[in-house]
């Protein structure tokens, strides 16, 4: 379609005409250049996979990481299989047969009670041969003696079987001195003597209830309180593991048991110092 330009005045003639023919032209050019055709541009279409599919394969799993080694096991050094054997902080030792706490706080220098805390020992009095014991405090294992079948004062029996209630020391909120330690039983339970010797008390004692105190010579008596019967008399001479009398719950005690003292040269000392690791002697006489 030609864009129509009306022409009010040209010049008749060649020339005129010259001019309006170039004025057409020039029209139909820029009619021409107009109008332009732009197709749309389209993103090429991705042809479908024609081969089987192919899921993607999962990462390899990551490998295990190395145990961080022992320090002292990259020394060389294994950790203690055996009883006696060095261990941090101290040592461990083999109670033997016939060995005590008394000998092993002798040995090592280290008092009974800190062993009876340290190992959670309920009842010394029934420590098996074999137990392992830590001694702490010390670098070395050293040879420990056993105790002499004997009465010496060294080395008492148990008067009863029973755990320890109460320990030797200050106890309570007014930190009141407690000269003896008590041992759970029953009442009515026999109480064997410690070691030989000879009955200076049989009766009566302010706080103590019925009470025993038996001399064992070379200056330790020991002392047996909260009775509830005496078996034996002032001045009778008695052996290692008689019976002396009864636990029970006499004088100033708060539920049957027994409370045993060991005195040296009349002062309450630990009886965890003296007593053996066995249990009670058993009586040599009926």
């Amino acid at each position: 379609m030609f864009n129509r330009v009306r022409v009010f005045s040209l010049s008749s003639g060649p020339a005129g005409r010259g001019v309006l023919i170039s004025v057409t032209l020039a029209l139909l050019a820029a009619g021409c250049a107009g109008r332009q055709t732009v197709r749309p541009v389209t993103e090429p279409v991705p042809l479908a996979p024609t081969g089987p599919r192919v899921e993607p394969s999962s990462p390899p799993p990551l490998p295990e990481p190395e145990p961080i080694p022992d320090p002292e096991h990259s020394l060389g050094k294994e950790p203690p299989s055996r009883p006696s054997e060095v261990a941090p902080g101290g040592v461990y030792h083999t109670l033997g047969r016939g060995q005590t706490l008394f000998a092993l706080s002798k040995s090592y220098g280290v008092p009974v009670a800190v062993l009876i805390e340290v190992n959670e020992i309920a009842d010394p009095a029934r420590i098996p041969a074999g137990a392992k014991i830590f001694i702490p405090g010390v670098a070395e294992v050293r040879a420990v003696s056993r105790s002499r079948s004997s009465s010496s004062s060294s080395h008492l029996a148990w008067p009863i079987k029973g755990r320890i209630t109460s320990k030797f020391g200050l106890r309570g909120k007014r930190r009141a001195p407690h000269e003896g330690i008590d041992i759970d039983g029953r009442m009515g339970q026999l109480v064997r003597a410690a070691a030989d010797g000879k009955v200076t008390k049989a009766g009566y004692g302010k706080g103590y209830g019925r009470m025993v105190v038996i001399d064992h010579g070379g200056g330790i008596t020991t002392v047996y309180a909260h009775a509830n019967k005496l078996l034996v008399k002032k001045g009778q001479r008695v052996r290692k593991g008689d019976s002396v009398c009864g636990v029970g719950m006499s004088g100033n005690a708060r539920g049957t048991h027994l409370h045993f003292e060991v005195r040296k040269n009349g002062r309450a000392v630990n009886p965890m110092n003296y007593l053996s690791s066995g249990s009670a002697g058993k009586s040599t006489r009926r």
